[in-house]
């Protein structure tokens, strides 16, 4: 059988290849001779393969190549002792050369097997055994066989769901935009590096945390620094078993400080708390570990705030301004459950 098809149509896809369904059924039915009598005897019965014909065929499970044997047993003097017509079908895996003819070879090892399972069938078989001192059903002969289904597809990995009810702590870096003017009057604009800090609980489409800024920055002889503490909440959705999404708001008790150190032999600083609003925007993964999860949380914080500062010392006198409006922060902790598992 001749395979030269892309796949459009009546036909398989897959490479050309030529499949010799005559050679792969004489080879299918000399394996099972060899399982049904003495290799050393001496020959006694004549199986003829009268006829082999090969088809392809699609089916739900994909394209099944079918073959088709007309077979004769006849006894040493030529007589007819059975017929047997006998089908096997090889499901055609993958797109190489070699298969169409792999299933053409599988379909014939089926059709023989099913050929040895009707074996005794025939009485004029039966009748021959018997005069031979082989009584019936003693051949140890293969019950007939099909192609096992295709097996679905393992289930995706994943990893377990994190909790829906946890109570968690964080802490990280940050990275903090701070714009100011200095004495000299030169503007200065730089990204402070800071510390950051979560204590929380979520659960359910939401979450409530307490949070803790900190970071500082000089210049010179001026230094600015700033610290808060709040509390934030707001909804959070799980997309993924183990990712969530937060947008939150709240206010914070916030400390801006300038500190000039120029003045004299010890630093002079004006300090001013705010109750500053702010919002927060977070992702959040909770990666399994033990009995708990490790979370890793990137987010990102508006405040608005700014803080203006006025030093007096003798013939002195200057004003500051510095805004600190956005952060960006990387925080990983861990968490604990609280309730059961998200569904």
């Amino acid at each position: 059988m001749i395979h030269d098809h892309a796949g459009w149509g009546n036909g398989p896809p897959g490479e050309s290849s030529v499949t010799f369904v005559g050679k792969q059924a004489r080879e299918a039915y000399e394996a099972v001779a060899v399982r049904l009598f003495q290799k050393q005897a001496s020959h006694a019965l004549v199986l003829q393969i009268e006829s082999v014909r090969a088809s392809v065929e699609l089916k739900s499970d994909g394209w099944h190549a079918i073959v088709e044997h007309e077979l004769v047993i006849r006894d040493e003097a030529g007589g007819e002792l059975g017929r047997w017509t006998v089908e096997g079908r090889g499901r055609i895996e993958g797109l190489g050369e070699g298969a169409v003819p792999g299933a053409f070879a599988r379909a014939a090892a089926l059709a023989a097997r099913r050929f040895e399972s009707r074996f005794e069938t025939p009485p004029e078989v039966v009748q021959w055994l018997s005069r031979n001192g082989i009584a019936a059903g003693t051949v140890a002969r293969r019950e007939a066989a099909e192609e096992p289904p295709l097996q679905p597809p393992p289930a995706p990995r994943s990893l377990p769901r994190a909790p829906r009810f946890v109570g968690y702590l964080e802490a990280g870096p940050s990275a903090n935009p701070l714009s100011a003017s200095l004495r000299s009057g030169t503007p200065a604009a730089e990204v402070v590096p800071g510390l950051d800090a979560r204590l929380g609980f979520a659960g359910g489409w939401a979450f409530a945390q307490i949070g803790f800024s900190r970071w500082g920055s000089r210049n010179g002889n001026e230094e600015h620094s700033f610290a808060s503490i709040g509390l934030e909440a707001g909804p959070q959705v799980r997309i993924g078993g183990n990712v969530d999404l937060a947008v939150g708001a709240g206010v914070s008790a916030s400390m801006g400080q300038f500190t000039e150190y120029s003045l004299g032999p010890q630093p002079v600083w004006v300090r001013s708390w705010r109750a500053v609003p702010n919002v927060v925007a977070a992702i959040r993964f909770a990666l399994p570990f033990a009995s708990s999860h490790v979370r890793l949380s990137l987010e990102a914080r508006l405040r608005f705030i700014s803080f203006d500062s006025v030093i007096s010392s003798y013939s002195s006198y200057f004003g500051d301004h510095f805004e600190t409006t956005t952060a960006l922060g990387l925080l990983i902790g861990g968490e604990l459950p609280l309730g059961g598992d998200s569904q």
